[in-house]
């Protein structure tokens, strides 16, 4: 009997060194999958930066040849003026795709992983399962609060649009009214009480109308 529980724990454990082994090995392959797939796309950006570069410097060419024949022509310094911004343009591209800007930025990142991890963290650290399930306790929590409150005092939630036009005073009661400014004073307290009995009337039409628009069909 002891044999047998011998043998079925060294199987055991065998088994679970084959399955962390697998393990370790699909881990290697997705790490270096994804570290080949950044390359490639480091390596389309830099292409597309050297490319940028040979239009820019076309451009800085023909421009800058134009800006001297501008100035010969005109003597006016002032038509030598873009070439400075252009200079720095085209050296910052230059710089970008063959310089040695690429090293520098990948050890600012690194000096900022080393000195400064708090500029790259994440507010409030990462997500946790605990921390999920506060949130989602909260969030139940405050629609059940929600629900309580219209229950108790006896709300009746429906599904209308915030912004419908059918439910706006002003377009189905005041602005009829309104042919000039001065009539506002005129109306009656009398006709602003009428106004929200015939909002009443209008919800009651949203609500027999599904929330469909009703106005002009009634």
């Amino acid at each position: 009997m002891g044999n047998v529980n011998k043998a079925m724990n060294e199987a055991t454990r065998k088994n679970q060194e084959f399955m962390l082994e697998t393990q370790r090995i699909q881990l290697e392959r997705q790490i270096h999958m994804q570290n080949e797939m950044r390359e490639k796309m480091m390596s389309m950006q830099i292409a597309r930066s050297r490319e940028l570069l040979y239009w820019f410097g076309t451009f800085y060419i023909v421009a800058g040849i134009g800006m001297i024949a501008g100035f010969r022509r005109t003597r006016k310094p002032g038509t030598l003026v873009p070439l400075l911004p252009l200079s720095f343009l085209l050296a910052y591209q230059a710089d970008l795709a063959y310089g040695s800007k690429l090293n520098r930025i990948k050890m600012e990142a690194e000096n900022i992983l080393l000195f400064e991890r708090d500029l790259v963290s994440i507010p409030m650290g990462v997500p946790t399962p605990s921390s999920i399930d506060e949130a989602r306790e909260r969030q139940e929590e405050s629609k059940r609060l929600n629900k309580s409150f219209l229950a108790k005092h006896n709300t009746t939630v429906l599904h209308q649009a915030p912004c419908s036009p059918d439910m706006a005073m002003c377009d189905f009661w005041l602005s009829p009214k309104l042919n000039v400014t001065d009539q506002l004073c005129a109306i009656s307290k009398e006709a602003f009480q009428h106004c929200f009995q015939q909002l009443q009337d209008h919800w009651e039409k949203c609500v027999a109308a599904q929330g469909d628009y009703f106005e002009g069909d009634w």
